[in-house]
């Protein structure tokens, strides 16, 4: 048995002692993408809910500020005891 023919034994048994070690390498990735793809799907939900939550306010405070405008303008042309302004 030469050096080589020992070499080459070896390999095939390290070789051997490999099987399945892609599919786990694979599988393993797969699994931590799906997590991460999970995380980022989730994160893009809660901040539409809360970019959604905040225009609403934005919304009803611009709503009562122009309702307080149009009193105040109101209130402004109202004659005071039968005196026009």
């Amino acid at each position: 048995m030469t050096v080589d023919t020992r070499r080459a034994g070896i390999l095939c048994r390290l070789r051997r002692g490999e099987d399945g070690f892609a599919m786990i390498t694979v599988v393993t990735v797969l699994f931590v993408m799906t997590l991460l793809v999970s995380i980022m799907t989730l994160n893009a939900n809660i901040n539409l809910d809360q970019n959604r939550r905040a225009r609403q306010i934005l919304t009803a405070l611009d709503a009562a500020d122009g309702g307080l405008d149009r009193l105040v303008f109101v209130l402004g042309q109202t004659p005071v005891n039968g005196q026009p302004n």
